[in-house]
């Protein structure tokens, strides 16, 4: 005859709170807490636990709202200076490029402003060789003595040969120390007599040729 006790239950309890559980329960209805259903469902528990970790934290965290706005303005600082560093690469390439395209005209620029005061110095002697030539002979050269008569004196000056020797008397020469009759272009020096010999205009015709005046390569006499 079987025990009257032997149709009874026997109600599990829950290991965290003491609560009787509901046959075949998996969480305690009082306080959630898992409910082992026997040793074999925790194996795989006990086996993840044995694992060595390296404790790094994992990638799938997300962050917290302001970590993660930091590491988006990080990034795009980043970005933009590198695109400002490819700016400035492009741009400083670009303008020495132009630069050196530019080169060859500043060359000429600057040759034919050093040949302009290469012959503003000549003129400038020859000028000064004229003022002690008309000192000494009481004139300056004719148009067609030329600036050669302050290097060699004149054969002669005058229709006769008293009065050019009477001109000559007070050469004293050479007015400059060295003889002057082309400009840095190759052209000759322009010398014109004035007033009867008392004036004189001196140019040249600069690097294209062309008129003195817009060279602007001309010196008159002093009283001029």
């Amino acid at each position: 005859m079987e025990s009257p006790d032997s149709n009874v239950h026997t109600a599990a309890s829950c290991s965290q709170c003491g609560a009787d559980l509901a046959p075949n329960s998996r969480y305690c209805v009082v306080c959630y807490h898992p409910v082992s259903q026997g040793q074999g469902r925790g194996l795989h528990r006990m086996a993840a636990s044995q694992v060595a970790t390296t404790n790094r934290p994992d990638p799938a965290i997300v962050f917290l709202p302001e970590v993660h706005e930091a590491i988006v303005r990080r990034k795009a600082r980043r970005k933009l200076t590198a695109i400002i560093g490819a700016i400035v690469i492009i741009l400083s390439s670009a303008a020495w490029f132009i630069y050196q395209r530019g080169e060859p005209a500043r060359q000429k620029q600057r040759l034919v402003a050093h040949r302009n005061d290469l012959a503003l110095n000549d003129l400038s002697v020859l000028a000064e060789g004229l003022e002690r030539f008309k000192a000494d002979v009481g004139r300056y050269p004719t148009t067609e003595e030329g600036l050669t008569s302050l290097m060699i004196r004149p054969h002669s000056v005058n229709n006769s040969a008293k009065d050019a020797q009477a001109d000559m008397v007070n050469w004293y020469g050479p007015y400059v120390d060295r003889d002057i009759e082309v400009d840095p272009w190759g052209n000759d020096y322009i010398y014109q007599a004035t007033k009867d010999g008392q004036g004189f205009e001196l140019s040249s015709t600069g690097p294209n040729g062309g008129s003195s005046e817009a060279a602007n390569l001309r010196i008159t006499s002093r009283q001029e």
